[in-house]
């Protein structure tokens, strides 16, 4: 039931209209725009993206709370993709890509 729901949640994330897409980002624009962005070594803000699931659970210890299947690694993926501001993350590919890749 928990994948079924991660899953619908990326769908409806990545198949709504560019014009809501465009929004939020503007709106994080604006909230975030006098953030030095060259001062976010990573490329990654957590608070400017979407969090399809609890990004600060996969910190690199393994543990029973955060092992990855197929539709947790789209959601964390997803979340990633949302939260780069900057250079430095930019040229990650989009989502639907990636995973379209995987599947060939």
């Amino acid at each position: 039931m928990k994948k079924l729901l991660v899953f619908t949640l990326l769908c409806i994330a990545f198949f709504c209209g560019n014009a809501q897409n465009n929004d939020y980002y503007n709106r994080m624009q604006h909230v975030f725009g006098n953030i030095d962005k060259t001062k976010v070594t990573t490329g990654y803000l957590k608070e400017f993206g979407i969090r399809f699931n609890e990004v600060e659970n996969y910190n690199g210890v393994l543990s029973t709370n955060n092992l990855v299947d197929k539709t947790q690694w789209q959601s964390l993926y997803s979340s990633l993709y949302t939260m780069r501001v900057g250079t430095v993350a930019q040229n990650m590919i989009v989502p639907n890509t990636v995973f379209n890749n995987l599947k060939n």
